[in-house]
């Protein structure tokens, strides 16, 4: 999903009209807020990790989370990118037409 994210940005910052610019806007608000959500969800589970129901499933459990908290950290690092580049190239995009 990010892949895609990333595709209605470059499309967004390419819009002829303000109406497409709009739709794009919207869908790109659509797509982070299942993003986050998603991401919430993954958060919670990765929680529930943390506090194993056997004992001896313990050290196991411990080495998932740290696992998976990893690749979630990599992802939740890069979705932040993303939005944050977007951001700023539309600065950069209103700054050329304003100035």
């Amino acid at each position: 999903q990010l892949n895609q994210l990333e595709a209605l940005h470059k499309r967004a910052l390419m819009a002829v009209s303000a109406e497409e610019a709009s739709r794009l806007g919207r869908e790109i608000d659509a797509l982070s807020s299942d993003i986050s959500r998603r991401a919430n969800t993954v958060r919670a589970a990765l929680h529930s990790l943390s506090t194993p129901r056997q004992p001896s499933l313990a050290r196991m459990s411990r080495t998932q989370q740290k696992k998976l908290g990893k690749t979630f950290l990599e992802f939740s690092g890069r979705f932040e990118q993303v939005q944050k580049e977007y951001r700023q190239k539309y600065r950069q995009q209103l700054e050329r037409q304003y100035l």
